[in-house]
């Protein structure tokens, strides 16, 4: 029997209400900051008898990775050979202290958003958090920053040599000769390579960071030896165009080093040890290399990648370099960004 009417009543059309359509969070406004710039002259730091100066400039406050970050500028005055100064990012951490900054490039790369990190030395004179954040320490924290004895920091990978470091802050009052109040620290480093010692003047009355930026430093020893100075400070900016990045700080592993007997078979051959880098500036690897091995090494690092290395170069650089003129400046490129010849000077 077949029940009259089923299967034929339509379907009730459901209704449904439009979704208002979701707009994306407007971006958290980022904090303003008073600029600063430290102006830095440095001795002795790129060979003996020379003078450079170098500047900073932090003038962005950000988020990066969840952590309280500046973001700035590096630039390294022109020195012997060159007519332009030079820029890197930088990037300070507010909880530690720690640095990162990219390579040194000209001007017109500091607009784009895609420079990485790299290892670098100038990290030290900016501030010693260095050593402690490399020892798993904080010099931000009072604890550090007031002690009254000794801090050992040990087995410290600085990514060129493990050494351990003693922090000694200096009986007396601070001193007020500088260019801004600071207070006096020893620095004693001891490794397998020896020991060194050198005294440094730090300052957290330097802008409104807080942060214990170097007064002055200087190595033990000669008037020979690396020291740099603050020589001033303001809230002006850099007026560079540039695109501020989150850079991280680089950890690099120190490799394992030649023994004295390796070096000296190594030198009797002429050649001589020297570091493998990576892209972020590290260390990964020494190795024993030929004066022609240096040469190749040193034009692929001056001229556009992809380059062959032109033999007259190669064997012209390798002169230099018996002559105790171990630098050069490019006379010429083809228009493929390959180097044509140099010239040697000491």
């Amino acid at each position: 029997m077949m029940l009259v009417g089923a299967g034929c009543m339509p379907a009730k059309e459901v209704v449904v209400a439009p979704t208002p359509e979701t707009k994306p969070a407007a971006p958290a406004p980022q904090p303003k900051i008073e600029p600063l710039t430290l102006t830095y002259t440095l001795k002795n730091f790129f060979g003996p008898n020379s003078e450079s100066g170098v500047t900073f400039w932090l003038e962005e406050a950000r988020k990066c990775d969840g952590r309280d970050a500046y973001l700035g500028l590096m630039k390294m005055q022109a020195g012997p050979g060159s007519n332009q100064d030079v820029y890197a990012k930088v990037t300070i951490y507010a909880d530690n202290g720690e640095l990162a900054s990219t390579r040194f490039v000209q001007p017109d790369e500091l607009v784009f958003d895609d420079m990485i990190p790299q290892y670098n030395d100038l990290s030290i004179p900016l501030t010693v958090n260095f050593f402690f954040a490399a020892g798993g320490k904080n010099f931000n924290e009072d604890a550090n920053w007031n002690a009254s004895a000794p801090i050992l920091l040990k087995q410290v990978d600085t990514g060129k040599q493990v050494a351990d470091y003693s922090v000694v802050r200096q009986a007396g009052d601070d001193d007020t000769s500088g260019i801004a109040p600071c207070r006096k620290f020893k620095i004693v480093e001891k490794s397998t390579n020896g020991s060194s010692t050198y005294a440094v003047c730090l300052s957290k009355d330097v802008g409104k960071f807080k942060l214990p930026f170097v007064v002055s430093m200087a190595f033990a020893g000669d008037g020979g030896m690396p020291s740099w100075a603050l020589k001033s400070f303001s809230s002006d900016k850099s007026g560079v165009d540039w695109v501020p990045q989150c850079l991280k700080p680089v950890k690099c592993v120190a490799p394992k080093q030649f023994t004295d007997v390796e070096q000296r078979t190594c030198n009797s051959k002429g050649s001589q040890i020297e570091p493998v880098v990576d892209d972020n500036g590290c260390f990964t690897e020494y190795k024993c290399m030929s004066q022609e091995d240096l040469a190749e090494r040193s034009i692929n690092n001056m001229q556009r990648p992809g380059c062959g290395v032109n033999p007259a170069v190669k064997q012209k650089v390798v002169q230099c370099r018996k002559q105790n003129m171990p630098n050069f400046d490019t006379t010429q490129y083809d228009n493929g960004g390959c180097m044509l010849d140099i010239v040697c000077r000491p």
